[in-house]
């Protein structure tokens, strides 16, 4: 039995988005009976299935950090030194549209908005645009392997998007309409919402205290709704 971790402290939804591929490959004259596993940063991490070594080497490289207080975000991420990437990875001024000289200064004004840079720049404040986005690079579809030719075949999407780290502490007050509020027996506050939840709920401390964060609803209805634990 072994494992690995993709990625340290998740902070862009980057989970991993398909089943991974199992394939037999020939590496400098050896036959490797592997497990391909395909992400939506763009990065193919390829293991030897019996061992879970690498079948090329991964390093450890510095990532930027938090600017939100408080936060602290790993110093440095996995990044596997082959196969080549199948997306971008980096929201930068050489990224963007350069139809005419108008889109090009149109697209220059827009991405100054925001926090900006390579991957794995952290959600901020002013908010942060990051590519690939929560759906990928890969996602659903996964890829397929020939094992007659060896290759690997992946669908790809390539679509920013923005992370703002919020604090907002009337937002339970906003939504207190949406929700009904029941008792479990150890006395801890429960809440049922009228909108589907998205995912697992979070748990954090500020200053002693606990608190429960959710992702509710999808689209323009989405919305992180957190609770203090009594």
């Amino acid at each position: 039995m072994w494992h690995f971790q993709i990625d340290h402290h998740g902070l862009w939804d980057y989970d991993l988005p398909a089943h991974p591929v199992l394939g037999d490959i020939s590496v400098n004259g050896r036959r490797i009976k592997a497990v391909i596993q395909l992400t939506k940063q763009g990065f193919t991490f390829a293991f030897d299935r019996r061992t879970g070594a690498p079948v090329w080497p991964i390093e450890e490289r510095p990532v930027p950090q938090s600017t939100v207080p408080g936060e602290r975000t790993s110093p440095t991420q996995p990044f596997p030194t082959k196969p080549p990437l199948f997306t971008l990875q980096r929201s930068t001024e050489e990224n963007l549209l350069d139809f005419s000289p108008a889109l090009r200064k149109q697209a220059l004004e827009n991405l100054q908005q925001f926090v900006h840079g390579p991957i794995y720049t952290p959600p901020s404040e002013q908010g942060t645009l990051f590519l690939p986005g929560v759906f990928g690079g890969a996602n659903w579809g996964g890829g397929a392997f020939d094992p007659e030719t060896g290759m690997l075949y992946v669908p790809s999407r390539m679509t920013p998007d923005l992370s703002r780290a919020l604090f907002n502490s009337s937002r339970r007050a906003r939504h207190k309409d949406a929700a009904v509020r029941q008792r479990t027996a150890a006395g801890v506050a429960r809440t049922i919402y009228r909108t589907a939840l998205e995912g697992m709920g979070r748990s954090y401390m500020i200053s002693g205290k606990q608190y429960i964060a959710v992702a509710t609803g999808g689209g323009e209805t989405s919305e992180i709704v957190a609770l203090a634990l009594p």
